[in-house]
């Protein structure tokens, strides 16, 4: 059987940043919202329409391959991510992170 684990990342993302769509390859991330608002939509192109504003303390959830893109406004945003993954999976992301160092 299958360990899990759930590795905690914090991200600053700077103001004025478009994050383009993009997916994430492997776990289930849990996002928390420490500071700044966060503009966020889901889909494979940026829609500005489409951009719902999560402030502070807001929470979202994206399982791997689920194509989002962001925005920043005049302030930073400091995320703090949480990827709940398999044991497996942890390990392959760290090998994937180590080869493109």
């Amino acid at each position: 059987p299958n360990s899990w684990t759930a590795p905690i990342d914090v991200r600053r993302i700077a103001p004025g940043t478009d994050l383009p769509p993009h997916t994430h390859a492997r776990g289930y991330r849990i996002a928390t919202v420490v500071s700044g608002t966060l503009m966020l939509g889901f889909g494979d192109k940026f829609d500005e329409a489409g951009l719902k504003p999560l402030p502070p303390g807001s929470v979202f959830s994206e399982p791997a391959g689920h194509l989002h893109y962001a925005r920043t406004l005049q302030e930073p945003v400091v995320l703090q991510l949480t990827e709940v993954m398999t044991e497996v999976q942890a390990r392959e992301a760290q090998a994937t992170q180590g080869a493109q160092k």
